[in-house]
């Protein structure tokens, strides 16, 4: 997988992580992303479509409506790292077993 949907961001002082669900044949895939603070980065939110490649992550905005505006370019954001797998956090880690 090298992108889709985005499902969470989380910003830090030097970096902000993107959570993304893949698309198509890889709907069920989650990966995430780190890339470099700037103006743009801190724009990407939930619903908009990031892609990378190489040293680069590419983001697409969706408008309100959640659709994609035609012939607008991606945006160039720097890449910090490799992709990885989210920490997946359950709200349910206690057992029941009085039963």
């Amino acid at each position: 997988m090298t992108g889709g949907t985005v499902i969470e961001t989380n910003g830090d002082y030097d970096h902000i992580e993107i959570v993304v669900k893949g698309t198509g044949c890889e709907e069920n895939d989650t990966l995430a992303i780190k890339v470099v603070v700037s103006d743009q980065a801190r724009c990407i939110s939930e619903g908009d479509t990031v892609w990378w490649q190489g040293r680069s992550a590419f983001w697409t905005a969706c408008n309100r409506d959640g659709k994609y505006n035609k012939g607008t370019k991606d945006v160039e954001i720097p890449r910090i790292g490799y992709s990885y797998a989210p920490k997946v956090h359950s709200q349910n880690t206690e057992r029941d077993d009085s039963e």
